[in-house]
């Protein structure tokens, strides 16, 4: 078998196209919708064991609760910290992301020549 939605001569098969898009359609999921549940949980596990969002998300997908991203989680814990809330303090790192010196890999050779006053190779 060659290229998806062909048959065994290669040729565009509409049936095969279709068996394919139905695969994708079951195998699909729509995205979890943030609820009180998942804020509760994560509230949970921050204060009590001070979980990171990634070992969140891990603890519920090895017990089959639903969970948003990641990112979501981050997204939460910043929104809570805008509106007064503490569960940054109880993140490892207080959401601080370092931030690298602007021209970090531009540096001044001392005694440099320019381009235009160098001799011809």
């Amino acid at each position: 078998m060659g290229k998806k939605n062909t048959d065994t001569r290669g040729r565009y098969s509409p049936k095969m196209a279709q068996m394919f898009a139905d695969m994708m359609k079951e195998r699909s999921r729509r995205p979890y919708k943030f609820n009180d549940k998942m804020r509760v949980l994560i509230s949970d596990k921050l204060e009590k064991y001070q979980w990171s969002p990634e070992q969140i998300k891990g603890y519920c997908q090895a017990n089959d609760i639903e969970m948003v991203s990641v990112e979501w989680i981050y997204r939460f814990i910043r929104e809570d910290k805008r509106n007064g809330g503490s569960l940054y303090r109880h993140c490892r790192h207080r959401l601080k992301h370092r931030k690298r010196p602007i021209g970090a890999g531009v540096r001044n050779i001392p005694d440099r020549v320019s381009i235009k006053e160098r001799p011809p190779v």
